[in-house]
């Protein structure tokens, strides 16, 4: 009797095992696809922003952005639904930063969850100030782009309020709170993002707490 009982509890201890050894291997799968998009990705908006500063965004088309990254023209259409919208940059980073925080860690104040997705993301930007500097002098330079620009702002700024209602258990239709947050963190992240590329001499990360301080003690 002692003995089935061993074996019993020996046999549930190894399919526990078994089901976090499988949960580790798919997350871990998973965050690997997700860095082979973000890096395709990225590869797109580079190739379309260098063709664009060498030839004009007239002259660039998708089937040279894809060649000049390395894809096919579907593979561009899997991520870009035009040049335009590779020229000016879609928010996916900061987008994809602020879902994963809130899903992280649901049970810390919103705001600090914010902070820390913001300051994730400043890595990104960091990495990506010469893209973000050539896309603004594209914006200044071809006006017909302004309105993609637009459009991708609130898109992102849409999928944003749509991860905050979630993490708070609310409609984002109904409710204001996550459209009202969604449009604080995306103005924090704008303007501590070209204060920092105006060539301001403070850290990106003191921007961003500077930002978030202020907020919480009402600006």
């Amino acid at each position: 009797m002692a003995v089935d009982i061993t074996l019993r509890v020996a046999k549930i201890c190894i399919a526990r095992n078994n089901r976090r050894v499988t949960t580790t291997h798919v997350a871990a799968e998973t965050g690997l696809r997700e860095r082979k998009k973000q890096a395709t990705r990225r590869a797109l908006r580079g190739a379309a922003l260098r063709l664009a500063a060498a030839h004009g965004v007239d002259q660039v088309t998708v089937e040279a952005i894809g060649q000049e990254a390395g894809v096919s023209t579907r593979t561009f259409f899997n991520y870009f639904g035009s040049k335009e919208e590779a020229l000016v940059g879609d928010g996916a980073e900061l987008r994809c930063r602020i879902s994963t925080a809130l899903a992280a860690v649901p049970d810390q104040p919103l705001l600090s969850i914010l902070r820390q997705a913001l300051h994730e993301a400043a890595v990104d930007v960091v990495d990506m100030r010469e893209e973000m500097l050539l896309r603004k002098r594209l914006l200044s330079e071809c006006p017909a782009l302004l309105p993609q620009h637009m459009a991708n702002f609130a898109a992102a700024e849409r999928a944003i309020a749509e991860a905050v209602a979630e993490h708070l258990g609310v409609d984002v239709e109904s409710e204001l709170r996550p459209k009202l947050v969604a449009a604080t963190v995306t103005t924090v992240a704008r303007v501590t993002f070209q204060h920092w590329h105006g060539g301001s001499d403070a850290e990106l990360d003191a921007l961003i707490d500077e930002a978030f301080d202020r907020l919480q003690l009402g600006l």
